[in-house]
This record gives structure tokens, sequence and C-alpha cells, in this order.
């Protein structure tokens, strides 16, 4: 990395301002913590609803998968299960979603106000381009679901199943949809730079960020790359203490607070290192003109 380099630039912005990234964090833990609350109240309802016979019971505690399979297999073909288990999804996915728009936004736009003080923040926009990316979340799933459905009509008959098929032909859409999916959230999460440079629409602003994106591919993969490489090792470390704690510690209370505390640590390594990515990005869209309708980025 050179001295202007814009990973250099973004620990050097994080480094001279932690508060950035305490607001970074903050505002992702508030949401991780008013989303794991509702998904312990969805599942304990959910749960609470089940009606389990001893045979299914004693099997979903036993150690054979087999048995396990099959009699969560046999719970969940009771009548009004899949639709509680759906209204139940729906009334925690919801208020999370729109838990994570508010505190996105707001978390956004003052770290934003931190990294580029002398520009004005667009609100609006980061409230807009921070609900695109939970509808291009629920359209890649809605997306796997529909295609899904089309794979149990081309593979299941009421003559004959074809089980491996149907898994086969599932998966093969798995990694376009991630493909597609992870670039569009990328191009979405970058674009809020953009709401601090100029006052356009948040459409505007989506299609300025492809563009720069695209003719600046460089200069944004080598950050995504360096950064994403101790983020890789840190996630390594955390799984293999985790499977090293499984395996040594017998009571499940203490395997559980070490890896809730490893798994903390982890996330706010994480979190870190995004607030330093988006801090280099910044630097980044800093050194470049700032486009208009007759002057192309």
């Amino acid at each position: 990395m050179t001295e202007n380099s814009p990973i250099r630039a973004g620990f050097a912005a994080v480094i001279k301002d932690p508060a950035i990234a305490i607001i970074e964090i903050a505002w992702r833990w508030t949401f991780g913590l008013v989303g794991t609350i509702l998904f312990l109240l969805g599942t304990h309802v959910f749960l609470s609803g089940l009606k389990l016979s001893e045979g299914d019971e004693q099997a979903i505690r036993g150690h054979d998968p087999t048995m396990i399979a099959a009699a969560l297999m046999h719970v969940l073909q009771q009548g009004g299960v899949l639709q509680s288990f759906f209204g139940i999804l729906a009334a925690v996915a919801i208020p999370s979603a729109i838990v994570w728009i508010i505190a996105a936004t707001i978390g956004r736009a003052a770290t934003l106000r931190r990294f580029l003080p002398s520009s004005p923040v667009n609100v609006r926009a980061i409230l807009s381009l921070t609900t695109a990316r939970v509808a291009v979340v629920a359209a890649a799933v809605l997306a796997w679901y529909v295609w899904m459905f089309i794979c149990a009509f081309l593979t299941i008959t009421p003559e004959h199943a074809n089980y491996p098929l149907y898994l086969l032909l599932s998966m093969l859409a798995l990694p376009v949809i991630g493909i597609i999916w992870g670039f569009l959230n990328w191009i979405l999460s970058l674009a809020p730079i953009l709401a601090a440079r100029e006052n356009s629409s948040a459409i505007q602003m989506f299609r300025d960020t492809v563009r720069l994106a695209r003719t600046h591919r460089g200069q944004f993969g080598s950050v995504s790359s360096w950064l994403g490489l101790p983020r890789l090792a840190a996630m390594m470390i955390a799984l293999i203490f985790a499977v090293i704690v499984l395996a040594a510690v017998d009571s499940a209370a203490v395997a559980g607070v070490a890896i809730t505390i490893v798994t903390l640590a982890y996330c706010a390594f994480a979190d870190y290192l995004y607030i330093v990515r988006l801090a280099a990005y910044a630097q980044i869209a800093r050194e470049l003109p700032i486009a208009t309708a007759a002057t192309p980025l």
C-alpha cells in the first residue's frame, strides 16, 4: 500500500475519530439485539403451538439424524403448522426489516457526516437506498422459492418423485441468485457515499455508483480484497475455537457463553473492518470529480 492508499486513509480516519467505529457497531448491534429478541419470541410461539407425540419427542431428542428428520417431517405435516410458521416468520421478518432500515439509515448518515464533514448528507436518499437493500434480499428469497416450486413441478409427480434431481436443480440457482444479490447489495451499500457528495435522487445515485464501480473497479476491488482477508482469517479462527470448545467442554452453559463471547468479538472486528472499508471508499470518492449531467464519471 502506498502513502496515499485508500486503505491507509480509511484506517487513519477511523483511528483519528474512534466515534465512527462506535456508531457503526452501535447501530448494527442495536438491530442485532432487537432481531435476536424477535427471533427468540417467534421461535417460542411456534414451538409452543406444536403438538409433539411421545415418539416424535424421543426421536428429536435422540442422536439418529434419520429419525430426527422423520420426526420433523411428521410434525410439519400437522394441520396448520405451515400456516403458523409463515405467519410467525412474517411477524418476525417485517419488524426486523423496519428496525434495520431505521437503524442503518441513522447510522450511515451519522458516519458519513464524520467522514465528509464539509459535504451535505442526503438522508432521504440513504433511506431509499437502505430500503432497496431490504427489497433486494426479499426478491432473492422469493426468486429461490419460486425456482424451488418450479423444480418440484418438474421432478415430483404423483407417480414418481425424483428427490435427488429436485435437490440438484434447487441448488443450481443458489450461486446465480447469490452473485446477483451480492453485486446489487454491494452497489447499494456503496451508493450512500455519493449521497454525501451530491443532491440527486437515489436512482441517479445508484446509476452513478454503477458507473463509478465499473470505471474504478480496480481501486474498489483492491480495497475489498485486502480488507476481506483479515475478516476471513478472523472467521476461521472463530470457527476453530468454537469446534475446540464444543469438543473439550462438557457444560453446555459454559460452551454457550464462550462461543457467544467469541462471536461478539468477531462481529465487532468485522464491523470495524467494514467501517474502515467504507472510509476507504469515501477516500476514493473524495478524490473523484463530482459528476454532472454534462460530465460523466
